[in-house]
């Protein structure tokens, strides 16, 4: 079973689950500046 919604951070992007008790990954774009990784600008 799945909530509507139900989202979880994960050490590799945010995590979700369908009705079917699908995960998906939605990883976020970062850029390499000055030694760190940053998120990208939208």
């Amino acid at each position: 079973r799945t909530l509507p919604g139900f989202e979880v951070s994960g050490s590799t992007g945010d995590l979700s689950a369908n009705s079917n008790c699908v995960i998906h990954r939605k990883m976020p774009w970062l850029q390499y500046r000055q030694g760190s990784l940053v998120p990208v600008s939208s």
